[in-house]
């Protein structure tokens, strides 16, 4: 087991409010240290505080957080535990603005998010779902001042392990994750998981020109297959025994959903959000724009390999050629 070979220890953190289970990884050596935090309330404080209890610790006793991307679920107590420890605050270079000034941000996001939505076909009822579903959640995160940023090709100590910090964009562009790679193990944040992660667009964060989250996605995927990443300690459910072969599981998902996206096509001039719902029937009304970040990245990519064209603008409709 991780806890006894290197003294790491998962610490589950589930919500009811957001139907997930956040995963914090408590680390004993050099220094008390956490990878990743959960959001900025006290139910999930309490929660955090239990699982180190176990392992003989405080929140009081950490003196180090390092954060895998700056989502309100992986970063939003760094502040409150850090005024509480002194812990510092490590986070990627690349996403630094997100992490300084979190409110500011999320406020240009929203924005974005709601004129994404309804240019790709959401009604006014759907983006006021998710518009509630954000409200709640970005409360539950603080702007942080990092002690370090850290950039591709970084090394650090945890317990007897050396981890390289690597760039692996797509979920976010600035999502990173910590490699040992002699020994194969990583901490993957939302990059590699027992769900496969949606690729989010972000519009207001204005990356690389010609940016496509999915496309991304698909290189870092492909990126953790050559590496030969075994056991990967995800953002969220269960640790993963072989990181490569998940990578590939995902890739093949990827795949078959994108052919998907092209039978519904057959029927012309839908929009991404009637894709959607006939795609993921079940899906949870405030994740559409998890669904649509998608979808219009498959779309994109499937527009620039001459397969579909869109029919005008407000909103986009895509046909099949």
């Amino acid at each position: 087991m991780l806890r006894d070979e290197y003294g790491i220890h998962k610490i589950a953190i589930a919500s009811r409010m957001f139907g997930f289970v956040v995963n914090s990884f408590f680390v004993e050596r050099p220094c008390p240290t956490l990878i990743d935090v959960p959001p900025d309330e006290q139910i999930y404080l309490d929660k955090l505080q239990a699982g180190l209890g176990k392992a003989g610790y405080s929140l009081r006793d950490i003196e180090r957080i390092i954060i895998t991307h700056p989502h309100f679920d992986h970063f939003g107590a760094a502040r409150t535990i850090a005024g509480m420890s002194g812990a510092e605050i490590w986070v990627g270079e690349k996403g630094i603005q997100w992490f300084l000034d979190f409110e500011k941000e999320i406020h240009a996001e929203e924005v974005g998010r709601r004129a994404f939505l309804l240019q790709w076909g959401a009604g006014d009822d759907e983006v006021r779902v998710v518009d509630d579903y954000y409200r709640r959640a970005n409360p539950l995160a603080k702007s942080v001042e990092p002690a370090r940023r850290l950039r591709e090709g970084d090394l650090f100590d945890l317990s007897t392990l050396v981890f390289t910090v690597a760039s692996v964009p797509g979920h976010t562009p600035w999502c990173i994750l910590f490699h040992d790679v002699e020994n194969r193990i990583a901490f993957s944040g939302d990059f590699l998981q027992t769900v496969t992660s949606n690729p989010l667009i972000q519009r207001n964060a204005k990356p690389l020109p010609l940016y496509n989250s999915l496309r991304s996605y698909i290189g870092s995927l492909e990126a953790a297959c050559e590496a030969g990443l075994q056991i990967a300690l995800p953002g969220h459910g269960e640790i993963i025994a072989d990181g490569s072969e998940r990578a590939r599981h995902i890739l093949a998902v990827i795949s078959r959903r994108r052919k998907a996206i092209l039978r519904l096509l057959k029927k012309p001039g839908q929009t991404p959000a009637e894709i959607s719902r006939r795609l993921f029937p079940d899906l949870l009304p405030g994740r559409l724009f998890n669904a649509l970040s998608e979808i219009t990245a498959h779309l994109e990519i499937l527009e620039e390999g001459s397969l579909v064209r869109r029919v005008g603008d407000n909103p986009v409709r895509f046909s099949a050629l």
